[in-house]
């Protein structure tokens, strides 16, 4: 099928204007702030002719691509090279287990009604872009691990839950030379939920950015956001956490969480937590802190015998396990903690 009959006219205008020009439209020049845009193109691999299938046998997927381009050029780059992507569906209580598929091809994986389903991604993918469909009374969990510090990554993991859905994420991720984490969220159904915990560890003159952007779109829709990093030396760590709430959105409670821990001076974090609410009866939080590690509780381990490397050790451990859960949180407390000086 030709991409004109995929894409409207002007959708395919506003995409290549966005791709040509990002830093021309104010909501592309917030979300690209703190990361550099050419560095995440250069993960972007070219499309192959044989990649995937036409978007068009998968409904709704066209949809949920075009959701988020808005504020994305790599997302529109992708778009307008040939919507083809690969197409996954889960099965109830499997695991799945994705490889390393280049970005110019997404992955929509599709969580039928009632299905209960885990996807565990290791695979230090130089770049993807990865959407999950999860309708009427399904069950995803997703897990996320990346832990190579020589890494320049990119990618974009978007959800679209429908009625009574529900997604648990939890990614975790030490810095790397260049790592840009993009999460999408659109509750569309009632009662769907969201569950993100996150942790992250830089290093050196490491650099890491996760922008979270979640939308709500129905009422008695909940979500909850936990990202804990640490950042040593010269590293830079950003995150941009933001929620919507739309018009006629009642019983919405939704929240997030920001703790960072700076040890060293030189250390960047830059942390905005941002919310956009259009309707009255919600509840809604938000907060972002940066400090360091307690010296008084320092002093307390030092004064029982424990040397000072491990005394720090301990408490960044606690601190990043407050957000360790799933199958690879004793993976990522390996990773995590053992960058910790």
């Amino acid at each position: 099928m030709a991409q004109a009959r995929l894409i409207p006219q002007d959708t395919e205008q506003a995409l290549q204007a966005l791709r040509d020009a990002p830093l021309s439209v104010p909501a592309a020049r917030e979300h690209w702030k703190y990361s550099k845009l050419a560095l995440a193109r250069s993960t972007v691999a070219e499309a192959s002719a044989d990649d995937g299938v036409e978007i068009s046998s998968v409904p709704d997927a066209l949809q949920a691509l075009l959701a988020d381009s808005s504020f994305c050029p790599l997302t529109c780059e992708i778009l307008l090279r040939g919507p083809r992507i690969r197409y996954l569906q889960a099965a109830d209580s499997t695991r799945l287990e994705l490889d390393a598929s280049p970005a110019s091809t997404p992955t929509v994986i599709q969580v039928p009604s009632g299905v209960t389903a885990e996807i565990i991604d290791r695979s230090e993918r130089a770049s993807a872009w990865t959407i999950c469909l999860v309708a009427e009374n399904a069950t995803l969990a997703y897990h996320r691990l990346r832990a190579n510090p020589e890494a320049q990554e990119w990618s974009k993991l978007q959800f679209v839950l429908h009625r009574d859905s529900q997604v648990r994420l939890t990614s975790f991720a030490r810095g790397a030379a260049f790592r840009r984490h993009d999460v999408s969220v659109d509750l569309a159904g009632a009662n769907a939920a969201f569950l993100f915990d996150g942790a992250a560890v830089a290093s050196g003159k490491q650099h890491i950015d996760l922008q979270s952007h979640v939308r709500h779109h129905a009422p008695h829709t909940r979500s909850t956001q936990r990202w804990h990093t640490i950042g040593q030396e010269r590293a830079t760590l950003t995150y941009r956490g933001r929620i919507y709430i739309a018009e006629h959105c009642n019983g919405v409670d939704a929240g997030l969480t920001n703790r960072n821990l700076a040890l060293g001076a030189g250390v960047t974090i830059n942390t905005k937590p941002e919310l956009e609410i259009y309707s009255d009866d919600v509840r809604c939080a938000h907060g972002a802190t940066v400090g360091q590690l307690d010296e008084e509780t320092l002093f307390f381990l030092r004064a029982r015998g424990i040397d000072e490397l491990t005394a720090r050790r301990m408490l960044a451990e606690g601190f990043l396990r407050e957000c360790l859960s799933g199958p690879l949180a004793e993976d990522a407390a390996q990773v995590l903690t053992g960058s910790v000086a």
